[in-house]
């Protein structure tokens, strides 16, 4: 029984946990909308800077965990002038 159903950008993905945070996976722009830049920045950021993505034949993916993980792990050693 589905009981949730989100959809991102183009991506619709059902969840059967009435308490589910959200969806498993994004397309492009559901990535650059969590990540508050251009589809095109995630494209570049994907090709040049190793941003994580999962290859579903011809589709490209995005886990939003995986997203905030490289968030985190690319702020580390970053100083912040107050």
């Amino acid at each position: 029984m589905v009981r949730n159903k989100y959809t991102t950008g183009a991506v619709t993905v059902k969840s059967e946990s009435p308490d589910s945070p959200g969806p498993l996976l994004v397309d492009t722009r559901g990535a650059a909308k969590l990540l508050s830049v251009s589809a095109r920045t995630v494209a570049d950021w994907r090709a040049r800077h190793g941003l994580p993505y999962i290859k579903i034949g011809q589709l490209v993916r995005f886990d939003p965990a995986a997203l905030s993980a490289w968030v985190q792990q690319r702020g580390q050693g970053v100083q912040h002038v107050s």
